[in-house]
């Protein structure tokens, strides 16, 4: 859903018809986009995601946001057989995901040395 679909010709393969070219196209747009977004979060770090928007922001919210480690999702069981065919069919987004915390813990870490700067400044 990141991805800017018109780098591919949107859903007309005729104009990308190779699929592995599309689906590099499309994971690099989503990056690229991911990349230039001032903020996002990640569901299972509430507190770091928190942390980043009130930086971003610069706003503070009254609550702390709560971190859910019991939820539906939690509760299914799958196979493995099953949990490597479904990463397998959604290779693209298994990577996306990869990069973002990549890009979300650098985000924190720059975030944390910035504040080590401003406090010893």
């Amino acid at each position: 859903m990141l991805a800017n679909l018109s780098l591919i010709g949107c859903y007309n393969h005729s104009i990308m018809p190779s699929a592995a070219r599309r689906a590099e196209v499309m994971l690099r747009s989503a990056k690229d986009n991911l990349r230039s977004m001032a903020y996002f979060g990640l569901t299972e770090f509430q507190s770091e995601s928190q942390l980043l928007f009130e930086e971003t922001f610069q706003v503070d919210f009254i609550r702390d946001f709560v971190q859910q480690h019991n939820t539906h999702a939690s509760r299914v069981n799958i196979a493995d057989e099953m949990r490597l065919s479904l990463a397998e069919i959604n290779s693209l987004d298994v990577e996306l995901y990869r990069y973002a915390k990549e890009l979300f813990f650098a985000r924190i870490r720059r975030l944390s040395r910035d504040r080590n700067r401003t406090v010893i400044a």
